[in-house]
């Protein structure tokens, strides 16, 4: 299930660190442009203040993943991503 989440997801990642790189801040605008468009087994997928949640559906364990940006001046957007439950997620997810 685990490529699904990173598919979906990755576009949106692109998007946000490039609207980050233009305005300079994480705000509201981070997701201006964000495609919401699901497939396969995810339910949901939403860009708020360029954090990036992704909501599977029963077939993939009701799986959530979230994607967060943060942001240094001068230096790369660096990503940090949660999720439950731990076997349907991503291993660099599970805490």
């Amino acid at each position: 299930m685990t490529p699904c989440f990173f598919s979906l997801a990755s576009g949106g990642k692109t998007l946000v660190a490039e609207n980050v790189a233009s305005n300079l801040a994480i705000d509201p605008s981070s997701c201006l442009g964000f495609n919401s468009a699901v497939a396969g087994n995810v339910k949901t997928l939403t860009c708020t203040s360029g954090v990036i949640d992704v909501v599977m559906n029963s077939k993939a364990g009701d799986a959530t993943l979230t994607l967060t940006p943060e942001y240094t001046a001068g230096a790369p957007i660096s990503w940090t991503c949660t999720g439950t439950p731990n076997n349907y997620i991503p291993a660099e997810c599970r805490q």
